[in-house]
């Protein structure tokens, strides 16, 4: 019988997070109380490593020790995206500093993802974030339209009013790298007011 180990590293590699669900779906022959046997053994034989509840990694060992993962790490696959799928997105003031619309220093992380079926619910603190809030999305997130989410997430907190030259030139860009069409699809979704945002501020302008 192939070892857990190696089955794990031919699906998902070394030093990303690994779901216990993901670990029970690779061993499809295999029992669920054999598959947690042997997960206890390759735990305790340090070739996996428990994380946290539910989540594992395989390590690599150098001179300075055995590998970790981060929070961000755990955060991204579970809530975000994993290889070409993508499911949520950060949004908040954090998507706000890293668009150039704010300068402030955000302490708490907001993700809008497809597994979250409450308007908002906090996690608490979980790496260097103060805290971390998971949102139900406006409409489901995929690949395509991921971009047109973020762009209509920043439109809709945005201060116009506000906003300094360089930032009001940035959310433009934002809105205006989006394809009309996906926009208008993702606009159905979101309050009036954002559409309104657009027209006054000639956002809805797209060159694509």
């Amino acid at each position: 019988m192939e070892k857990l180990v190696e089955i794990l590293d031919d699906a998902y590699g070394r030093n990303v997070p690994i779901f216990l669900e993901e670990i029970l779906d690779a061993c499809p022959d295999v029992t669920a109380d054999g598959t947690y046997r042997r997960i206890r053994r390759a735990v305790a034989d340090g070739d996996l490593v428990k994380r946290e509840r539910g989540v594992y990694y395989l390590p690599t060992r150098t001179s300075l020790g055995t590998s970790e993962i981060t929070d961000d790490a755990v955060l991204g696959k579970r809530y975000i995206s994993h290889g070409d799928d993508v499911y949520g997105y950060v949004t908040g003031l954090v998507l706000e500093n890293r668009a150039g619309i704010s300068q402030q220093v955000p302490g708490t992380l907001e993700i809008a993802t497809n597994g979250e079926s409450t308007r908002s619910r906090r996690l608490g603190r979980r790496g260097g974030w103060r805290e971390v809030i998971l949102r139900r999305p406006r409409c489901k997130v995929t690949p395509e339209n991921v971009a047109a989410l973020e762009a209509l997430d920043l439109v809709t907190a945005a201060q116009l009013e506000s906003l300094e030259e360089y930032e009001l030139a940035n959310l433009c860009e934002r809105v205006r790298a989006v394809p009309r069409q996906v926009l208008l699809a993702c606009l159905e979704s979101y309050p009036a007011k954002t559409a309104k945002k657009l027209l006054e501020s000639e956002l809805y302008v797209i060159s694509s």
